[in-house]
């Protein structure tokens, strides 16, 4: 890991929670971005309230791997922002100007949290918070899985991210150790949390995951279905689809603009028009049936 020179600065920092905010409320901001060229080419931050402008941490180090002599070409004589992929060359470059004279501050590392992990993929979940500066906070599962490896553990175990899983998963045979949560408890993630919202019926112990307007429906509720009942017991499959007409029921009282992000999709699911496979409840409402079926027809 590169190692920057302490400078001995403080410098105030600002949240991404609260940076987000702020530049939707209408306040601009110019965003220092200290990553190399390439990597701010390959993806960077963008709003339209804000201006990004790139001057990697090299420039700020002479040869010797100590600070610059002076404040490199290409930084805005005006009040900054500064970012990189993992807070740490930002955070040296912001003590840097700041001694310098400028108006900084720093932008904070967020947090982050995986949804329904692939065991196969734990490690590319992983990478890619860090590669967008946050700390992975949680792992979580919205049910014990019948139809994949869940990779809540191997996140858990290649991160500083803590395993969640349902209360009801240890009846369900959940053989490692895990944070259990219920419906109605929050797990705390940046300046906000996530919900844990009971949905029960594709299983007994079935939890979706709330976060601001958005709900991460796991297994219950598709773009172009709902859930099967069947899975956990074929022989209760039928007050199972019981359960899930009446958790469905329940989701149809929630506010149209709620965003729901399932856990699957299949080979004709289309996506929305900004490319994610997510739909407003709104939406989905109009165009499921199970939504305008009554219980016995369910």
């Amino acid at each position: 890991m590169q190692q920057f020179p302490d400078l001995g600065v403080d410098v105030p920092e600002l949240t991404a929670a609260e940076f987000k905010r702020r530049l939707d409320d209408g306040e601009s901001f110019t965003l220092l971005d200290t990553r190399r060229p390439a990597d701010f080419e390959a993806w960077h931050i963008e709003h339209p309230n804000l201006r990004s402008v790139n001057v990697p941490f090299t420039a700020f180090l002479d040869a010797h791997g100590d600070p610059a002599e002076s404040v490199p070409e290409g930084v805005p004589d005006e009040p900054l922002v500064t970012c990189c992929a993992k807070g740490i060359s930002s955070r040296y470059v912001a003590e840097f100007l700041a001694r310098e004279g400028w108006d900084v501050m720093g932008l904070d590392d967020g947090e982050a949290a995986v949804v329904d992990p692939l065991d196969a993929f734990a490690a590319e979940y992983v990478a890619a918070a860090d590669e967008r500066g946050a700390t992975l906070r949680y792992a979580v599962d919205t049910h014990v899985h019948a139809d994949h490896v869940s990779g809540v553990r191997a996140v858990a175990g290649a991160s500083d991210a803590t395993a969640v899983m349902p209360q009801g998963a240890t009846d369900r045979g959940l053989a490692f150790d895990a944070e259990l949560v219920e419906a109605g408890e929050d797990l705390p993630l940046g300046e906000q949390s996530i919900e844990a919202v009971g949905l029960p019926g594709h299983t007994t112990e079935m939890l979706g995951y709330r976060f601001g307007g958005a709900l991460v429906s796991g297994d219950t509720l598709f773009l172009d279905g709902v859930a099967r009942p069947d899975l956990e017991d074929a022989a209760a499959a039928r007050e199972a689809a019981r359960t899930l007409w009446e958790t469905l029921q329940a989701l149809a009282s929630e506010p149209t603009d709620l965003v729901v992000a399932p856990g699957h999709v299949g080979p004709t699911t289309v996506p929305g028009k900004d490319g994610s496979f997510t739909a407003r409840l709104g939406e989905l409402r109009e165009r499921l049936r199970a939504f305008e079926e009554d219980r016995e027809a369910f």
